[in-house]
């Protein structure tokens, strides 16, 4: 089920057994895999804690966990004992959970702002001409975000003139960083082209079995020009744990991913 592939190696760095299925209650049978080793950035990994692997964002100075947390799933104070294991990624939506789960996160924000990194799909009608990201930036309790995930479904669509009038002007008004793209439909074509963009830093496309198999070329294309890979619903279809837990080791197996979000529901899953 698993295929080899050449990744960067570091002992300090390594899923093995013990760290990534805590004490082998979720043990699957199959071999560690070596993921992706410590960023040589100069600026320090945030929230580094041992037994977390994490990769560097292309483009960035910045490096994130390689399990970052979604925000469709949501269990009571999973959030933070994640934060506490070392994720230092979370992405999440105004719309999900009918809104419940941003306001949660924007709770966990007011005494963790510093130790993570926030991406937040963006839902937000332009149609009427209001800027909806000052009310995200509040129910979050911060005064910036640090990806914008433009959330596009369309090879046309991925940098019409809104994404980039948008985006510019929110980055000089420092409540944004950096840009990303969120994919749901038309996944291959779409995520290629946003990828030859080059605009932005992450995509965020459904990476489950069939379309890591599909996308491969595209994976190959990412790494090559610096585009980084947030993989969503890897697990999609999956009902069995310990496969679940293998899928993920081969995701993370490629060098082109950055991390896998998942939405996590409590801290059983979690470990």
């Amino acid at each position: 089920f698993l295929k080899k592939g050449k990744v960067t190696m570091s002992n300090s760095f390594l899923f093995s057994r013990r760290t990534f299925l805590k004490q082998g209650s979720l043990a699957v049978g199959l071999p560690a895999v070596a993921l992706a080793a410590e960023s040589t950035t100069a600026t320090p990994i945030l929230n580094q804690q041992e037994g977390m692997a994490y990769r560097k964002v292309p483009r960035t100075d910045i490096s994130v966990s390689v399990l970052s947390q979604g925000g469709l799933v949501m269990g009571e104070g999973v959030r933070r004992y994640a934060i506490d294991k070392g994720v230092n990624f979370f992405h999440v939506a105004n719309n999900y959970l009918n809104g419940e789960s941003i306001k949660e996160l924007g709770k966990v924000m007011k005494d963790h702002r510093d130790k993570v990194y926030l991406a937040v799909k963006d839902t937000f009608d332009y149609g009427d001409g209001k800027d909806d990201i000052g009310s995200i930036l509040k129910l979050l309790n911060t005064d910036h975000i640090d990806f914008i995930m433009f959330n596009r479904h369309d090879p046309e669509d991925v940098l019409d003139d809104r994404i980039q009038t948008y985006f510019e002007k929110w980055k000089k008004e420092g409540k944004v960083r950096w840009a990303g793209l969120t994919i749901h439909n038309k996944i291959k074509e779409t995520t290629a082209a946003g990828i030859k963009t080059q605009f932005y830093n992450l995509v965020m496309p459904v990476l489950d079995q069939p379309n890591l198999e599909a996308m491969a070329e595209g994976l190959r294309e990412a790494e090559k020009l610096e585009v980084g890979f947030m993989a969503m619903k890897t697990m999609k279809g999956m009902k069995d744990r310990e496969m679940e837990v293998a899928f993920l080791k081969k995701v993370l197996a490629n060098p082109a991913v950055t991390t896998v979000n998942k939405g996590i529901g409590s801290y059983d899953m979690f470990d």
